[in-house]
């Protein structure tokens, strides 16, 4: 499949399964996206791993009122501090 196939396959989920991810499992795949290649392997960038109910429902409000997202497991989000940008 080449990038423009894949590019028209995408999709976008709204329904998750309510299946618990054992930590193990997040740290890996965080583990593998940290693996990713960046400029001069400076790897910037810090995850952050929300599964508190609680903290996800509040993040439904921030996120445009988007319902579904706090029926994942887990939410993640990649960001990259300010600092590390070149100034």
């Amino acid at each position: 499949m080449d990038v423009f196939e894949a590019i028209r396959r995408r999709r976008s989920i709204r329904k998750y399964h309510r299946k618990n991810l054992d930590w193990n499992t997040i740290i890996r795949l965080l583990e593998a996206a940290r693996l990713a290649p960046s400029a001069k392997n400076l790897q910037p960038w810090k995850f952050i791993v929300v599964s508190d109910q609680e903290l996800k429902d509040k993040l439904v409000k921030a996120c445009y009122n988007q319902k579904f997202i706090a029926d994942a497991e887990i939410l993640t989000s990649s960001s990259v501090p300010l600092k590390s940008l070149p100034s």
